[in-house]
């Protein structure tokens, strides 16, 4: 990459300061989920982490830009965890680690083009391998979309590592009022009646939580035990909300304005399902869109 020019660009002036230091970048549009991004990264290295501009611009503006500069020097020449890769890219290590996200389809294209994925409903499914390395940080973790090219090496079907994903989902439940008097440590949180029959559904990690979604009997037990259908509203891709149907005086069409109004507000578009509604039906055993 060659040296920037330095103009009034935050982002610029970091690189062409990071530039000066001997830091060999590479610039480049990264698609996630919603978005594109744009991202550094070393040449070179085999696995280098991406620091993207926002996140340059975020801290630049705290700090101001000699900081930044020594900052993302140090995350960008941190040592990276070695991987066995022979081992992650192996049949059993692959159904053993893959979870399954959702997206929304429409607008997620490019994201979606190199990857294995599947329709559902509105949303398309896709894949992760969650992956073992040796991190100082316990709480750490690191993932890989999976590619087509991925199966044909391991020779594992689709279909193989839909069943293998959905096998290796386990829910979490809470209960939305615990929850909020936990953060907040008032007691105050219940309604009229003494009840709380909001539930927050996501996974182990409560990261990609939403793949949940696609595993109907976790609903089913919800409504078995709540006598009720159930609305579900995608309050991010890491976790859902579940609440009996009929329990509000709200239509669909109020609760699809509720999700539309906090996506816009409160979820950062990376974060953000969709602004769609989903039911899931105790007669059909099915998660559907409203």
């Amino acid at each position: 990459m060659t040296m920037p020019s330095i103009n009034t660009s935050i982002f610029d002036q970091v690189i062409a300061g990071l530039y000066s230091r001997g830091l060999d970048l590479e610039k480049m549009q990264v698609p996630k989920n919603n978005s594109l991004r744009t991202g550094i990264h070393v040449k070179g290295m085999n696995v280098s982490p991406t620091v993207y501009q926002d996140q340059v611009e975020h801290y630049a503006n705290s700090n101001g830009i000699p900081d930044t500069i020594d900052y993302f020097e140090s995350i960008l020449t941190s040592e990276t965890p070695v991987f066995d890769i022979n081992k992650i890219v192996s049949k059993e290590y692959i159904l053993d680690h893959v979870m399954p996200c959702v997206v929304q389809k429409e607008g997620n294209e490019e994201f979606l083009s190199n990857l294995v994925s599947a329709d559902f409903l509105d949303l398309a499914i896709y894949y992760r391998i969650t992956m073992d390395a040796p991190f100082e940080n316990e709480n750490e973790t690191a993932s890989a979309s999976v590619k087509h090219e991925m199966l044909s090496m391991a020779g594992i079907s689709q279909d193989e590592l839909h069943e293998a994903a959905v096998k290796n989902l386990h829910p979490v439940i809470y209960n939305m009022c615990d929850l909020l008097r936990e953060m907040t440590g008032s007691k105050e949180f219940v309604f009229p009646d003494g009840s709380c029959p909001m539930l927050v559904v996501t996974n182990e990690t409560k990261w990609q939580g939403a793949g949940i979604l696609i595993k109907p009997e976790v609903f089913k037990d919800i409504s078995d035990r709540l006598e009720s259908d159930l609305f579900i509203l995608p309050s991010s891709i890491h976790e859902l909300i579940v609440v009996p149907c009929g329990q509000f005086d709200f239509d669909t069409e109020d609760l699809r304005n509720m999700v539309r109004s906090i996506n816009a507000e409160q979820v950062e578009p990376e974060d953000q399902l969709s602004d769609s509604v989903y039911r899931y039906s105790r007669e059909r055993n099915a998660v559907e869109l409203c």
